[in-house]
């Protein structure tokens, strides 16, 4: 969802990249902003969280799946990482208000 890409074998006759290959790697080489779809890319005050969620998928996709996050754990830094983003936009608008 962060890179707005499918996977290779997502659609069908399509020779694409290795998703979860190809975000290590651009990760690896300090490239991120390579990775994010340019139509959310452009969200204000979204970079620290899109970090936070590419972070959690590189987590999700090791290639040893007792190095993965339990599902349990996945949901809870999702909803964690939804309320840190709820909570910046009531002190964003708070603050438009309050000029």
């Amino acid at each position: 969802m962060l890179t707005g890409r499918p996977p290779a074998n997502a659609v069908p006759g399509f020779d694409g990249v290795d998703l979860p290959q190809w975000v290590r790697a651009v990760v690896q080489e300090e490239w991120t902003a390579e990775v994010f779809d340019a139509s959310i890319a452009d969200e204000a005050h979204a970079e620290e969280e899109m970090m936070r969620l590419l972070k959690l998928a590189v987590e999700c996709t090791e290639q040893r799946p007792e190095r993965r996050p339990t599902m349990a754990e996945v949901a809870a830094r999702i909803e964690h990482i939804v309320d840190t983003v709820i909570r910046n936009a009531d002190v964003d608008d708070f603050d438009s208000v309050s000029q």
